[in-house]
């Protein structure tokens, strides 16, 4: 077999190991945002999504109850659902 044939196998098999470690890494990291306080920067209503910053990044959100949460409160993220958090009022 040609030398740079095996090579070609082994980094494709290397990346697909790599590739599937770095998946599991990533929902621990999303686990690691619940309980923390973030803060409110586009309003949040009922069945609506707003933003809040956290750490410097800014996340879409949703409010874990009906409430309207707004511009400038403190929240606390009660779960994490893909790109998004939910939060409830920080107490």
């Amino acid at each position: 077999m040609d030398p740079i044939i095996v090579v070609v196998i082994i980094i494709a098999v290397v990346s697909v190991f790599l590739s599937r470690s770095i998946k599991r890494v990533s929902p621990s990291k999303k686990e690691a945002l619940v309980g923390r306080k973030a803060y409110v920067t586009k309003d949040i209503r009922p069945n609506e999504m707003g933003l809040v910053k956290f750490e410097g990044q800014i996340w879409t959100a949703g409010a874990a109850s009906d409430d309207e949460i707004k511009v400038g409160e403190t929240v606390k993220i009660v779960s994490v659902e893909g790109a998004k958090v939910v939060v409830t009022k920080y107490i």
